[in-house]
């Protein structure tokens, strides 16, 4: 005759544990006991060693298992403190951030544009040798996670990552589109629609003064070229201008597009954008 079974579910199991322990830790003394216990345990490194590979192999499945409770809780917590949490959150982050892309600049050698030799930090960026940026896409779920992995690994960062001007950077987009583009078959409609759309970007450049940067007035490639704001007002339209109704808006009304656009290569726009962005954290 074996013993018999007290519970009848290992769950029912599992919460009686629990419950006798939490008696065993009320008694006098127990919690001084086992805190010295602990720390004599610790010190040794074998069992330090095995402790945080236990902890974060039970944070990583705690982690993908309270995946949203985890999200709602931390968006409730910058949504309470908007004036303390998120301001100094973006502060340390693009610090860090920088940081990283100063240790990616010193692994690809030096602060210049390996195509055509433009050196404004401002305007740099790390750009893929041979357009694989989708499959880093793939391997890495951020942008952060991606450059501290070259951080890492200098020597797959020489092979694999070059330092570009934005201007450069989108001219080998594009390119990487067009060959896309005729590679894949298409509908008439979105044949129909590329070409209406072409056609209203042209009226614009047109409108506003040819193909030709405002700021640096040398740059004029079209596949660059960008209609920035003359003012700060490129968030309200695209909360009331999706891409498609941006230029029927701007084509339609002439007036309009000559007060607030202007003609920038991405570079130029770049810089802009990023010098707004640091005066304002400066404010904060």
């Amino acid at each position: 005759m074996g013993r018999p079974r007290k519970y009848s579910t290992e769950k029912e199991r599992k919460q009686a544990k629990k419950e006798s322990n939490k008696k065993y830790m009320k008694k006098p003394g127990v919690k001084e006991k086992t805190a010295k216990t602990r720390k004599i345990r610790l010190a040794k490194p074998v069992v330090r060693e095995r402790e945080r590979a236990r902890y974060s192999d039970y944070n990583r499945q705690y982690a993908l298992k309270h995946k949203k409770i985890i999200n709602e809780k931390q968006n409730k917590r910058r949504r309470d403190n908007l004036d303390k949490y998120s301001k100094k959150r973006s502060k340390s982050r693009k610090l860090h951030d920088s940081k990283i892309k100063e240790r990616l600049f010193k692994i690809l050698g030096g602060s210049e544009c390996a195509l055509c030799g433009f050196s404004n930090k401002l305007a740099l960026d790390i750009g893929h040798i041979y357009d694989t940026g989708n499959l880093d896409k793939e391997r890495f779920s951020d942008v952060r996670q991606e450059r501290k992995y070259y951080c890492e690994h200098p020597f797959e960062a020489r092979k694999n990552l070059q330092i570009q001007c934005s201007n450069c950077n989108q001219i080998q987009l594009f390119e990487s589109r067009k060959e896309k583009w005729h590679k894949n078959k298409h509908t008439p409609q979105s044949i129909s629609s590329k070409k209406r759309r072409n056609e209203l970007k042209s009226k614009l450049f047109e409108i506003l003064g040819g193909k030709k940067c405002v700021i640096c007035k040398e740059f004029t490639d079209e596949r660059a070229l960008q209609f920035g704001h003359i003012d700060d007002g490129g968030n309200l339209d695209r909360k009331k201008l999706s891409s498609s109704k941006f230029y029927v808006f701007y084509v339609n009304n002439p007036d309009d597009a000559i007060k607030l656009l202007q003609v920038e290569c991405s570079n130029c726009n770049n810089i802009k954008s990023r010098i707004k962005s640091d005066k304002r954290l400066s404010m904060k």
